[in-house]
Order: C-alpha cells, then sequence, then structure tokens
C-alpha cells in the first residue's frame, strides 16, 4: 500500500480537528493495481473510495485484489484518463496522486483537473519524483534513447538488459539500489529508464506546481526529512538557516541532503489552513500522542529483556535514511502512545512514573516532557487534541 493510503496520518495532516471518518470521499487518480485503494476501502468501510487509471489491466488486477480483500460497495474502480477526471461527479476529501503526475505529458493540466475536485476543506497526498537523486536514472535514460530510441519496446528492453549485464561499475547508477526496479517482468525496468514520460521536481518547483493549481503545501511526508538541521549541526549555519523561511529551509534541505529520489507531501486548496496545536510546554501534557505511520516500529521490537537501545528506523517508502535510537525508559514511554490518552495520563501511569529518570516528581517531569518535545520535533509521535 501507498504511504497516503496509511489514513489515521492523512487525518492528522489534513483534519486535526476530525473525530472520524465518516463520510469521507477519497480518490485515488492513477490507481495502478488497486492495492492502495482496495486496502483504505476494506479498512474504512466508512468512506468511499473511488480509483481511476488509464490502464484496463491495471484495473482488472485492482478489481482481483478488491475480491481477495473482501471489499465491500464503497469502492468503484473507474478506466478514466487523469486529464479527463472532471468527468467524476461529486467532490472528494482526499485525493492521492501518487507517482502519476510526473508521467503526464502535462502534469500542470492534470494537477488541474483535479484540484477542480477537491472539497474546500480537502487536501492531497502526492508523490513526486526528485531532480537531484535520480540524476543516474536521467543518464542511463539518455543513454538507452540514444542507442535504441526509435526501435520498438521489445528491442529496448532487450538491448537495456544486454547492456545492463555488463555495466561499467564505476557508474553511478547501480540497478539494485533503485527499489522499484523490478527484474522478474519488464514493467520495472520499462518504469525506470525507458518511460517515454518522466518528469522531476526540486522543492520550488514543487511550490510553483502547486501555486498554479491554487493549492498550498501543508507539510512534507516527514518533515525532518526537509530541516536542515537534519543535516548539519553547525551553530553558525543554524543561525543563518532559521532566519530563512519555511520554503527556503526545505530547498537548502533538499540540496544539503543532495540524493531524494522521491517527494512525498500533503497539500491543500490555499484557502484552506488545518490547525494544528503546537506540542510545547503545558499544551503538549493536554494533548494524545501517538506514534507516527512514517517510522518501521514493527520492525523496531525486540526480545523481552533486552536493555539494549532500540533503534528505529524510517519506512522504507520515506525518502530520508536514518533512525532514532531509544533507550529502555523511552521505550516505555512510546509503548503508551496510542492516541487514546493525553500525554499527562500517560506520565501519571505508575510504570511510567516508575521509568522515567529523576529522583523527584519535577526532574521526572522535566525528563519526561523533553523527551515528548523531541519525539514531536523528530515527527516520531504526532499529538492531536
Amino acid at each position: 500500500m501507498s504511504a497516503f493510503g496509511l489514513m489515521d496520518y492523512a487525518q492528522h495532516v489534513l483534519w486535526p480537528g476530525r473525530p472520524d471518518l465518516r463520510g469521507l470521499r477519497v480518490l485515488d487518480a492513477g490507481c495502478g493495481t488497486g492495492h492502495t485503494a482496495a486496502t483504505i476501502a476494506h479498512d474504512h468501510p466508512e468512506v468511499e473510495v473511488v480509483g481511476i487509471d488509464l490502464s484496463e489491466t491495471s484495473l482488472a488486477a485492482a478489481r482481483a485484489c478488491a475480491d481477495e480483500l473482501g471489499v465491500g460497495s464503497n469502492l468503484k474502480l473507474q478506466r478514466l484518463a487523469i486529464e479527463d477526471a472532471g468527468a467524476l461527479e461529486g467532490r472528494f476529501d482526499y485525493i492521492i496522486a501518487s507517482g502519476v503526475l510526473h508521467h503526464l505529458a502535462d502534469p500542470d493540466a492534470g494537477l488541474h483537473s483535479l484540484a477542480d475536485l477537491l472539497s474546500p476543506t480537502g487536501g492531497f497526498g502526492i508523490l513526486l519524483y526528485a531532480t537531484y537523486g535520480r540524476h543516474p536514472i536521467y543518464m542511463v535514460q539518455d543513454l538507452f534513447g540514444r542507442l535504441s530510441g526509435g526501435e520498438p519496446l521489445e528491442a529496448r528492453v532487450s538491448l537495456a538488459r544486454k547492456l545492463l549485464g555488463a555495466w561499467p561499475e564505476t557508474h553511478p547508477f547501480r540497478a539494485k539500489d533503485w527499489l522499484d526496479l523490478s527484474w522478474d517482468g519488464d514493467a520495472g525496468l520499462v518504469d525506470l529508464l525507458l518511460h517515454s514520460r518522466d518528469r522531476s521536481y526540486t522543492v520550488p518547483e514543487i511550490l510553483a506546481l502547486l501555486d498554479g493549481a491554487g493549492l498550498r503545501l501543508e507539510r512534507f511526508y516527514d518533515p525532518v526529512a526537509y530541516a536542515p538541521a537534519a543535516y548539519t549541526t553547525d551553530p553558525d549555519v543554524a543561525t543563518v538557516v532559521s532566519s530563512l523561511p519555511a520554503a527556503e529551509q526545505a530547498t537548502i534541505a533538499e540540496l544539503l541532503h543532495g540524493a531524494m529520489r522521491t517527494h512525498m507531501f500533503f497539500a491543500t486548496r490555499a484557502s484552506y489552513l488545518p490547525v494544528h496545536i503546537a506540542p510545547e510546554g503545558l499544551v503538549l501534557m493536554a494533548l494524545r500522542p501517538k506514534r507516527s505511520p512514517v517510522f518501521d516500529w514493527e520492525g523496531a521490537k525486540r526480545a523481552k529483556g533486552d536493555k539494549r537501545p532500540l533503534v528505529v528506523r524510517r519506512h522504507a517508502f520515506d525518502p530520508s535514511p536514518g533512525g532514532v535510537e531509544l533507550s529502555p525508559w523511552k521505550v516505555l514511554v512510546i509503548g503508551h502512545c496510542n492516541g487514546g490518552r493525553t500525554a499527562e495520563a500517560i506520565f501519571t501511569t505508575p510504570e511510567v512514573l516508575a521509568g522515567v529518570p529523576g529522583t523527584t516528581l519535577e526532574e521526572k517531569l522535566e525528563s519526561y516532557g523533553r523527551f515528548m518535545e523531541q519525539m514531536a520535533t523528530f515527527g516520531m509521535l504526532l499529538f492531536d487534541m
């Protein structure tokens, strides 16, 4: 399932005050084989899901996926181009465009078509190719275009496989480094290296794309990846960067990272601004923390009694590397963060209160509050009202 299919995260970002998802309408534009659309419809029967794609083969696979999951009547699949999405009835609260706009002949027109379907308080989940990290890909695409650009696809695929089989070891492109490259069939190879339409974006180009469609960037899927502090801790640099607008800071972070392959972000209409309460100080204690799906909590599990620090890494679908190391008492606190209780209620839980370091209640509260604020800054915990 696409990262944008995690509806609890979308709800937190786009509708922080919404108690549930009843009545929500979701459009998966370019749904492909339908796993995301079918999973959302299965996990949230109270949500209406529509999936569109231009490929009848993909839609057949999507229907099979829905049947396998036992999805009900809340999922509708339709053969339709994104540019013709205006033919759909009604508006949508959540539109997923993951990995499709950059393959359109005119991405701006495609986004305009989808934006016209967005409800006043709706939001987008968008994935676009990133320019700097895909530089090796574009070299290879140029190479194959020069060698076999005018040949039938079957001949192009054959030549590409032969050339990649004797690939120069010094070349920046490494096939095994690209998770979307499927060597079992031709689809992954064609999509990655032989696609006729492949447009990538930098952060400023994303902002321009959104602005042209009357949209605004609400949040990158992993905000920490777009924070310069994630890549440099020099105090003089931090002073300079902190004075810059948020958009410029994100641009600088992309340049410091240097190898982002995709951009994942949420966007809304320019007129809609979701209200989020900053999780700081006493306000934080009144909010309900929950673990962010950006991180691989399941993969971080360990054997009972193991006292070593736990390393929680980001999911494979996230564009940034690395993980966060948590000591045993922090793991204990995190285990109670499921969105059901306030930070204050968690703190007063006997086992948590006993586990937080400090000899006095004040010292424990200071340690606990500092940790929770760090988790909010790292994006590991999401705080809701």
